[in-house]
């Protein structure tokens, strides 16, 4: 499994995050933490706190779980790492890799 970052890619990703231009499917409400109506490093953190046990006022906890796997935990930190960096909680991959 390749784990390298794409520089470029995660530009790519990242202007079209900002744009609306994100792949088929994809859903920013899911990773919008904060309900700020954005995903950005604010939510990113605000899971880093969760996990560590000092929630935030008006987290929400579906949100967070991105990859809906039923728990808030450091795959759904990644993932929305993923979000921020490519548009996909996958990250430069396009598809789930289970």
């Amino acid at each position: 499994m390749d784990c390298s970052f794409n520089a470029n890619h995660g530009k790519i990703g990242v202007a079209n995050f900002i744009l609306g231009q994100t792949q088929e499917g994809f859903n920013e409400k899911a990773a919008d933490v904060n309900e700020y109506g954005k995903v950005d490093v604010s939510d990113y953190i605000g899971v880093a706190n969760y996990i560590l046990g000092q929630t935030q006022e008006g987290f929400n906890e579906q949100a967070a779980d991105v990859n809906s796997d039923g728990n808030i935990d450091v795959s759904d930190y990644i993932g929305i790492a993923n979000i921020i960096l490519t548009g996909s909680i996958y990250g430069n991959s396009t598809s789930n890799p289970e």
